[in-house]
């Protein structure tokens, strides 16, 4: 495994509208912390996500797709 993180798999055009929909929503005030921060980070979470679900698959030997249920 890699040291350095894959490439983000989220577009920028949806952190930027992630980052707005926090502000209209006053999300990033009740977090005390600048809208686009709180979308990067969250958008990181994604990633992550993403990578843990590639290990699991790798894992398992499988590779599931979206709407894929795994057999019994």
């Amino acid at each position: 495994m890699s040291d350095t993180p894959p490439e983000s798999t989220v577009n920028n055009d949806f952190q930027i509208e992630l980052a707005s929909l926090l502000n209209k929503h006053g999300l990033d005030n009740n977090a005390n912390t600048p809208d686009y921060v709180l979308a990067r980070y969250l958008v990181r979470q994604l990633d992550n996500f993403r990578e843990s679900t590639d290990e699991r698959e790798t894992w398992f030997g499988v590779k599931l797709r979206p709407g894929m249920v795994k057999p019994k």
